[in-house]
């Protein structure tokens, strides 16, 4: 003999690591609705499936360059991220010019991105620093997942749009 234990498990019949996950992801996508994209009668648009199609990257980039726009503001950066797992976060950070308010920043930041078309938004985060000094800022997390998160922000802002 070898040496070699028996441990009992065949071989070759079970997928493990990147091809099980590979095999896995392209069943579930395959199940998701939605067609093969390049043919126009199989494939479903978001506007067919009740959402409107948005460019994030132009929303996002409008965003900053409002808050850019302010006197007070030296950049900003803004940026969405949907994971597609129930995470959908928009973030915003801005270098202010020294000795600015930074609530009011903030503030606008907020509402910037809370009446944006980013849909779906869970949570969004801004986080301000003087432009002269990186230890005078201060960030801002909100959650808006659920009607009571999403209340205050209606409250402040008025309703995100349809």
């Amino acid at each position: 003999m070898s040496g070699r234990r028996r441990t009992g498990r065949r071989r070759g019949r079970q997928l493990a690591g990147p091809a099980a996950t590979a095999l896995l992801a392209g069943a579930l996508l395959a199940g998701c609705g939605g067609g093969d994209p390049a043919d126009p009668a199989t494939s479903t648009s978001a506007a067919e499936e009740g959402q409107e199609d948005v460019d994030t990257t132009a929303v996002t980039t409008g965003i900053s360059d409002a808050l850019e726009a302010r006197d007070d503001v030296v950049s900003a950066s803004v940026t969405y991220h949907d994971d597609l797992v129930g995470t959908a976060k928009a973030q915003a950070t801005i270098k202010v010019t020294p000795g600015a308010e930074l609530p009011p920043v903030m503030d606008e930041a907020e509402r910037l991105v809370w009446l944006s078309e980013l849909a779906p938004l869970d949570s969004i985060a801004v986080f301000v620093t003087d432009d002269a000094d990186n230890l005078r800022g201060d960030d801002r997390r909100v959650f808006v997942g659920t009607p009571q998160e999403q209340q205050p922000l209606v409250d402040r802002w008025g309703p995100r749009p349809d």
